[in-house]
């Protein structure tokens, strides 16, 4: 099934970014961390192929080969604990996903609807109880057109997301807000695509892109718990997408500029700024921001790639700011942070893709 048209922008943006990068640079300011490295390799079964989402206790959601089943299959692990598989998800490897403190997972599934399988967002209480997010929305009897884009979760379990379908015969296109029990509807300008929900903060504050009220364009937003929505603007270019807010409110994303090349940004309540770059002249794309303002991101080409660590104005590679154990660890991504400033991802250990988790050494 296809995204929608602001979706696969966001997308080709990210893209975009992805094709650049070298080192960071280091000047400046306070120093950042130093990070301890880990694998996160196969747990009860399960091999991670993504990991998604990293709760600020130290949750994990992602989506793996279960081998005792042969079969994909969404997962939690738990602080602790080992992998365990989401009820209901088997048959389908989502690179998506979130997870807070008290073990609710957002991430997809494959719905049977008799002549076909569609993929769907739900929602995976804490008791393992599964909710297809249409349902949750109150949508009518589930059809071939309706669909759903999994968003985020705080630790209050609220959860955002998106929805395309029909309740009470009309169809409904919108972002929605799952909210203490109660569903509210995100502000919608455009008329053309599905508004995208990237972050929730735990004030109920969700960051996301949609289109401008003409239509021509996609703009980076934050919804207020009431439904009503800022859009933030771009670098001077016409398009702009949220990826990350915290509880202060600030976002990070990533921006065109005049000339169409792309920019991460940071949105600190007032105005956007365009974040340093690394190695010089290489724009990252952010993933992430800590309460405390750490931002965590990627840069690089498919073969040479990096994790950006933006702290005080000025960006580091992870792999500089590694110990003794990242000897044998190379073309690291960055999949989620916390805010404990603990990073998950993938990269090549030995030369062979494993997930890894990078945790800050105190000193």
């Amino acid at each position: 099934m296809s995204r929608s048209s602001s979706r696969r922008l966001r997308q080709a943006l990210h893209r975009s970014l992805a094709c650049v990068g070298l080192l960071a640079a280091s000047t400046a300011f306070a120093a950042p961390p130093t990070y301890r490295i880990e694998l996160l390799d196969k747990s009860n079964s399960i091999k991670p192929k993504y990991v998604n989402a990293i709760s600020d206790n130290g949750n994990i959601a992602g989506c793996g080969r279960d081998s005792r089943t042969g079969s994909d299959v969404s997962y939690l692990k738990r602080s602790g604990a080992k992998s365990m598989p989401l009820k209901g998800s088997s048959g389908y490897c989502s690179f998506e996903g979130d997870v807070n403190d008290a073990g609710d997972v957002l991430s997809e599934y494959l719905r049977d609807e008799g002549n076909i399988l569609t993929v769907q967002g739900a929602l995976w209480t804490r008791d393992g109880v599964m909710t297809d997010l249409n349902k949750l929305a109150g949508c009518d009897a589930t059809t071939e057109d309706d669909y759903s884009a999994i968003g985020a979760l705080n630790q209050a379990g609220d959860a955002a997301f998106s929805i395309d379908c029909k309740i009470h015969g009309n169809q409904v296109i919108s972002a929605v807000l799952w909210r203490q029990g109660k569903l509210v509807f995100l502000a919608r300008m455009g008329s053309r695509g599905l508004p995208s929900v990237d972050d929730l903060n735990n004030l109920g504050q969700a960051a996301g892109s949609m289109d401008t009220a003409d239509n021509s364009s996609t703009r980076a937003v934050i919804w207020e718990p009431d439904g009503t929505v800022r859009m933030l603007g771009t670098l001077g270019g016409s398009m702009s997408f949220a990826n990350g807010i915290n509880d202060l409110g600030h976002v990070v994303g990533t921006s065109t500029l005049p000339s169409w090349e792309s920019r991460g940004f940071v949105f600190d309540g007032l105005t956007m700024k365009e974040l340093p770059t690394c190695g010089g002249k290489f724009s990252p794309y952010p993933t992430g921001i800590t309460n405390d303002g750490l931002i965590v991101g990627g840069y690089g080409g498919q073969k040479h790639h990096h994790v950006a660590v933006i702290q005080d104005g000025e960006c580091f590679a992870l792999d500089a700011l590694l110990d003794a154990s990242g000897a044998n660890w190379t073309n690291l991504g960055a999949s989620s942070v916390n805010n404990a400033g603990v990073i998950l991802g993938k990269g090549l250990y030995n030369g062979t893709e494993h997930a890894y988790i990078a945790t800050p050494v105190v000193r």
